[in-house]
């Protein structure tokens, strides 16, 4: 139960980080998991900084992918994914996000778990060899039973590669004292 809380925990979080706008939703999952497309060797590992979650990320015929990488073990053997996929809108990215995670929660009626299926949108404003940055919209209220979002709140992001995470999150820890 508590892996499946941490699951919604950082699936919220990548929504309030990516900046994610709520499309539409299902609360049942289909019987079969959409599968997972196949990653070019170009594909390179990016972390928020703020976060410190992984995202692998790779533009293929003029779309921008992004896939969260270091989700819990138990949530992906449980089928949990989050994978975006944009277009290029002038000088900017913009598409949608889609995120199928469990939730586990104590509502008003009792005990709720469930899984959830989301489509939500995502800006990507500045995409440059050492930085990626943008917006998302991030979950303010959320029904787990039914699987919906009641209030959200835009959020930027900033992502570093893997490789110089670290010393970037340093970097801007010093920059804010």
């Amino acid at each position: 139960m508590r892996i499946r809380r941490l699951v919604l925990a950082c699936g919220m979080m990548l929504m309030q980080i990516a900046g994610l706008q709520l499309v539409a939703q299902q609360a049942k999952p289909p019987d079969r998991k959409p599968p997972a497309q196949p990653v070019p060797t170009s594909a390179r590992v990016w972390r928020s900084i703020t976060t410190r979650r992984e995202y692998r990320v790779w533009v293929e015929n003029d779309r921008l992918h992004t896939e969260w990488v270091n989700l819990p073990p138990a949530a992906v053997q449980a089928g949990a994914y989050v994978r975006s996929e944009s277009q290029r809108a002038g000088s900017k990215w913009v598409g949608t996000v889609r995120s199928y995670l469990p939730c586990d929660t104590t509502e008003a009626s009792g005990r709720v778990s469930n899984r959830c299926r989301l489509l939500t949108k995502i800006e990507f404003t500045a995409l440059t060899p050492d930085r990626i940055t943008g917006r998302a919209e991030a979950l303010r209220r959320w029904d787990c039973a039914r699987c919906q979002i009641l209030e959200t709140v835009w959020k930027e992001f900033e992502w570093v590669p893997k490789e110089g995470a670290e010393g970037s999150r340093q970097k801007a820890e010093g920059s804010k004292q």
